[in-house]
């Protein structure tokens, strides 16, 4: 396999002042988490079709990278979406999927879900597909959006984080090869 050079673009602020960040990508990826579930929506500039037998049939696997602010999710499925990365970007302040807290101990755990929805280039729905991720990987999900909420939402935190990263791990490759978790995706 190819290395991958990590590309993250600037992160930039729309009109209601939230920050947001766009992958430097063939395919446009957008990781967000809204009511309970983390959504993974993809993109497709070619290879529309390949790629979504990929996300119904194929094995899904997924890692997490970290550094101050800026959490990353490393995905792949199959052969016909090699790994590629996305930053993620609550949609909501409030995390309803981290459990309440009992003398500093989780109270109750649960396997996180993550919803692949991948478009073709005109915006319309191929395929979808729910995941659910190991117990493992869910908790250092959990605590990676918790630490993130200790950092000042600034983009020049983030571009100072996303900068670390990329001298830690110039490639998607790197990243893989030691992340925060890693693990497959389970229908």
């Amino acid at each position: 396999m190819k290395d991958q050079a990590l590309t993250l673009s600037e992160p930039r602020t729309n009109r209601a002042g939230e920050v947001r960040t766009v992958p430097a990508a063939a395919d446009d990826v957008l990781w967000t988490f809204t009511q309970g579930v983390h959504e993974l929506t993809i993109t497709a500039r070619r290879s529309a079709t390949a790629k979504a037998k990929a996300v119904r049939e194929d094995e899904a696997e997924f890692a997490l990278i970290g550094e101050g602010p800026v959490i990353l999710l490393c995905y792949r499925f199959g052969r016909a979406i090699p790994w590629s990365t996305v930053a993620f970007e609550p949609r909501s302040q409030a995390h309803a999927e981290a459990p309440p807290s009992f003398d500093g101990r989780p109270v109750v755990e649960e396997r996180s879900l993550i919803e692949v929805i991948l478009r073709d280039a005109d915006g319309d729905v191929l395929t979808r597909r729910c995941l659910t991720l190991s117990l493992a990987f869910s908790r250092a999900l959990r605590d990676l959006i918790r630490e993130r909420d200790q950092f000042p939402s600034h983009p020049s935190e983030w571009k100072r984080s996303r900068d670390r990263l990329k001298r830690q791990f110039p490639t998607v490759e790197a990243m893989i090869a030691r992340p925060i978790a890693r693990g497959l995706g389970y229908p």
